[in-house]
């Protein structure tokens, strides 16, 4: 009575085991590992960007948008505020801004862009 038992047990047991292999050589289509949504970077709050003016201190821009992501060491009048954002398995996104200072002021204020993004295709005039 118990050799039956034995038997399903260890074929059931065999089965879970190759199960949990890390060859990942077939899947059904239906199954889909789950992706986390990456969040990384500065959160900038678009009232307080609107409120970012040429002429503020560097403390005044720390205050409104906080610590920037990157203070570049060759580029000291430079800060730059990234956000990188991959939502599941949805293309990643990058947006940012960048603030140029002249000595202790703001000088000018750009939108930061992705160089590493494939260029996008440009509509034909006729």
């Amino acid at each position: 009575m118990q050799k039956p038992y034995l038997a399903l047990f260890m074929g059931l047991s065999l089965s879970l085991a190759a199960g949990c292999s890390s060859s990942t050589a077939w899947t059904p289509g239906f199954v889909q590992p789950y992706q986390i949504d990456i969040q990384q970077g500065n959160l900038l709050d678009e009232e307080a960007v609107a409120r970012l003016r040429p002429g503020m201190s560097r403390d005044e821009v720390r205050f409104l948008l906080g610590t920037p992501t990157l203070k570049d060491v060759f580029h000291a009048d430079r800060w730059t505020y990234l956000r990188y954002e991959k939502p599941g398995k949805e293309k990643p996104r990058q947006s940012g801004l960048v603030v140029h200072f002249e000595g202790d002021r703001v000088s000018r204020i750009e939108p930061f862009e992705d160089k590493t993004a494939a260029p996008q295709e440009q509509p034909a005039t006729p």
